[in-house]
């Protein structure tokens, strides 16, 4: 699926969809991660070449990690946990070594389509915008308590809910 192009700018193609795959693969994010690899290149060219727009948890977990026809996904959660470190690996590249790419690719949460998309411009801040002004610094007191680390239950909690 190509995603995000208005009428009016040029169609992405999926030559140009799969380069990214290759260059997003080839990463530093994924050199060493094989079968992490290989669900991109599986997913992208379903996806691309093949034209699908839906794959399953199953079908996936028998191509790329050679699981037998109608294994029990509920139990065997390989191709979701994966598909997660896929995700923040991708996430990753864009942030890093990939800013400089105009076209972004995600696989969105629930799903195992990748999405490709022109990036964002990003504008300047105006030299007439109003800037907010800086909050003083505020002093420490000896005389006030020094502040609990949260529980182990508490910051488990906090983790998962951002």
């Amino acid at each position: 699926m190509i995603a995000g192009n208005p009428p009016e700018k040029e169609l992405l193609d999926s030559t140009t969809c799969l380069a990214l795959v290759e260059e997003v693969a080839a990463s530093s994010q994924l050199k060493r991660a094989a079968r992490l690899q290989q669900l991109l290149r599986y997913v992208s060219r379903r996806a691309l070449i093949e034209g699908c727009d839906q794959i399953r948890e199953q079908e996936i977990g028998a191509a790329v990690f050679e699981r037998p026809d109608g294994y029990d996904t509920s139990i065997d959660t390989i191709v979701r946990v994966s598909a997660s470190e896929l995700r923040k690996r991708i996430d990753a590249y864009f942030n890093s070594e990939g800013m400089h790419q105009k076209l972004i690719m995600e696989i969105p949460r629930g799903n195992y389509i990748p999405v490709f998309r022109n990036r964002p411009d990003k504008s300047p801040i105006a030299a007439d915008s109003p800037v907010p002004p800086v909050a003083p610094a505020v002093d420490q007191h000896e005389d006030l308590p020094a502040a609990q680390p949260a529980s182990a239950s508490f910051r488990f909690q906090a983790r998962w809910i951002s």
